[in-house]
């Protein structure tokens, strides 16, 4: 019986360790779709819930979270609009337009597109939540026309050229 409850008592330590600490890495997951003939260019950011409300927080300086509505979603589009760029093969910013936002438990969902000929060439800079986390680690798969790169950054890395 003694050794019935001493691993009860360790499988509730263990949960409450693993809450308390449930998000012990930080990254993000980024896709682009670019349609070399049509234009077409669509961008979606998957990043944790728990690090976006933090960076949100620190910028703003206000209670503001991922449940907060226009005021969050406003601060989110503005911080990715400088966090993440694309540049075309022309050296120009390709202009991002934001579509909308999807919040679940875990994961905020961030979506843009836009239009740019200039795709067989893209300069791509990911430093989504770096300011607040300087162990995140964040992941961009690049794909025109069928083909895909990835790009990894790390805090300090320089935008990277992909060619298709």
């Amino acid at each position: 019986m003694a050794g019935l409850r001493f691993s009860a008592l360790v499988a509730v330590f263990l949960l409450l360790n693993a809450s308390a600490d449930a998000h012990g890495f930080h990254a993000a997951f980024t896709v682009v779709e670019a349609d070399a003939n049509t234009g077409a260019v669509h961008v979606v950011h998957r990043m944790f819930t728990q690090d976006v409300d933090a960076l949100i927080k620190a910028r703003t300086n206000a209670a503001t979270t991922a449940r907060s509505g226009p005021a969050f979603d406003a601060a989110l589009q503005d911080y990715l609009r400088t966090a993440f760029t694309l540049r075309d093969g022309n050296g120009l910013a390709v202009s991002l337009t934001w579509s909308r936002v999807t919040v679940a438990e875990d994961l905020v969902v961030a979506y843009f597109e836009a239009q740019s000929t200039a795709t067989k060439r893209l300069v791509v800079d990911s430093q989504l939540l770096m300011e607040t986390n300087p162990d995140q680690v964040n992941t961009v798969n690049v794909t025109v026309n069928g083909d895909t790169q990835t790009a990894v950054f790390r805090d300090g890395d320089p935008p990277q050229l992909l060619t298709f």
